[in-house]
């Protein structure tokens, strides 16, 4: 079993996954068992994390135009690829559809952080529920864009 620490150290990408934000995603990940949904991936911080536990991880992300001003949707797909490609043993899986457009899987955890708008977080909650899981994580709710980016 990968601790922490060592799984915290392998993550390259940019993102908004403080090292106590990943603590906590970690931590509760590990109450579960079986496969993960990540509902946004982006770039792959948080993937590349959950990916070190050895589980199958399905990764929900259109990677489209909407949400980035400087790469386009298929650049961030690129670095997502690039990122989980540096975790060797993962199992991580990218599903490249909207969060509406996708049929839940059976897994036991799924972490939401992809659309921060409360209507979009809720959508994300009810896909969630759909997969029948034990936990339930959100990142983020009606961020404008203040969080920290850790490089």
């Amino acid at each position: 079993m990968v601790i922490f620490d060592v799984a915290y150290e392998k993550i390259t990408s940019h993102g908004w996954l403080s090292k106590p934000e990943a603590r906590l995603l970690w931590d509760s990940a590990l109450k579960t068992q079986g496969a993960m949904v990540e509902i946004g991936s982006y770039q792959g911080r948080s993937a590349m994390l959950l990916g070190q536990l050895g589980r199958r991880l399905y990764c929900v992300d259109p990677w489209d135009d909407r949400f980035h001003s400087e790469l386009t949707g298929e650049e961030i797909f690129v670095q997502f690829k690039k990122h989980i490609a540096d975790i060797p043993s993962s199992d991580i899986i990218p599903v490249r559809l909207r969060v509406e457009d996708w049929q839940p899987v059976p897994a036991e955890f799924v972490y939401c952080d992809g659309d921060h708008t409360e209507a979009g977080t809720r959508q994300q909650i009810d896909k969630a529920l759909a997969c029948g899981p034990k936990i339930i994580a959100v990142h983020d709710v009606k961020n404008e864009g203040e969080g920290l980016v850790i490089k």
